[in-house]
């Protein structure tokens, strides 16, 4: 099972472990405990980024639209949900606005709360409060636009003369390039094939290395249908 990276930040230390502890039992990996958003975005550089940052409201309040934007402004490539259920109808709109992918209710059993991650994670964008006219608030129509079109697709990374196969992920595609999670990222050479849907294949070249994921440009146009 592919197992997916998150950082928590906000609420309560307890509330914390808890939930990271639930988390990890559902196959995400904690990378990051913060107790703000604050503090979560001034550590950004110094670990690989998540695919998941999940703020939690403090004891009293809300979490600050300003801080969805912060999050969202240093880990560009991740996820960012709110867990908390009490926004209002113009408070959901102001997290929309500022970017927010995701806002769930903090009564979600562990389960539920995984399966709505997985939602998000693969593109999608969730908001699900005690308010049905705040859902209603937030029509696809009106979400905010984005030059990349997140994507969640397998692909076979193809190697020496495609000698070797290796499954992979492609989480992130434009026209020049690609973020990929390998099955097996140790002893990739910095040149290899990408094949992905419908048959389409490119020759990527390495331009950045993480411990999980490799950010890809392509050398030449895709061959194949």
């Amino acid at each position: 099972m592919v197992r997916t990276t998150f950082c928590l930040a906000g609420g309560t230390a307890g509330g914390r472990k808890d939930l990271a502890h639930a988390l990890t039992a559902a196959g995400f990996d904690i990378v990051g405990n913060f107790a703000d958003a604050g503090a979560c975005a001034e550590a950004a550089g110094s670990f690989d980024e998540p695919e998941l940052v999940l703020m939690l409201a403090p004891g009293q309040g809300a979490v600050d639209e300003t801080d969805v934007v912060t999050v969202k402004r240093m880990y560009p490539e991740a996820s960012a949900v709110i867990l908390d259920g009490g926004a209002t109808r113009a408070g959901l709109t102001a997290y929309i606005d500022a970017g927010l992918d995701g806002y769930l209710p903090a009564t979600l059993e562990a389960r539920a709360l995984a399966q709505s991650l997985r939602v998000i994670l693969l593109g999608e964008q969730l908001y699900v409060t005690g308010s049905k006219a705040a859902v209603a608030a937030a029509p696809r129509s009106d979400r905010r636009a984005s030059p990349r079109k997140r994507t969640i697709r397998r692909a076979s990374i193809l190697v020496d003369g495609r000698a070797e196969v290796m499954d992979g992920t492609v989480l992130d595609m434009s026209a020049t390039g690609a973020k990929i999670r390998p099955a097996n990222i140790a002893g990739l050479p910095k040149r290899f094939e990408l094949r992905c849907g419908y048959g389409r294949t490119y020759l990527c070249e390495v331009v950045r290395r993480s411990a999980f994921y490799l950010g890809v440009q392509f050398v030449e146009a895709a061959t194949g249908r």
